[in-house]
């Protein structure tokens, strides 16, 4: 089953797709799953050293940025909806996603999980822009 599919510049995330990235405090991407990789348009080895805004879409609400900040800053989990972009800009998608600090003696880390948001969360968001 495909992770996902096309609609004009949209990319629409399948219901079973699970999308798992994780990075270092500074925002910097460790790790990240296939389906990340296949929809963002992005290899793993492109991904691995950059910084996770690589895939974060232009009109994403700066309310919106400050406040996941703000959260994962205090150590607290942040969700919400998320709009992407793919690797050559060309298209977009929504994600429903849950940051999840991680820190262990070592290392501060953040776990970022998305799913497929509703319609209604995604007209919800699109409100605040």
């Amino acid at each position: 089953m495909e992770a996902f599919m096309t609609v004009g510049d949209e990319i629409i995330l399948n219901e079973n797709t699970f999308l798992v990235s994780e990075t270092d405090e500074d925002g910097i991407i460790i790790s990240a799953n296939n389906d990340f990789c296949e929809i963002s348009g992005y290899d793993l080895e492109e991904l691995i050293g950059k910084p996770h805004s690589i895939i974060r879409h232009p009109d994403m609400p700066k309310e919106i940025l400050s406040d996941l900040k703000n959260s994962t800053k205090h150590g607290d989990l942040w969700k919400g909806i998320i709009k992407n972009k793919t690797k050559d800009s060309s298209k977009f998608y929504w994600t429903f996603s849950i940051i999840v600090p991680i820190k262990d003696k070592y290392q501060k880390r953040f776990l970022c999980l998305g799913v497929k948001p509703t319609k209604e969360e995604v007209k919800e968001c699109i409100s605040t822009f």
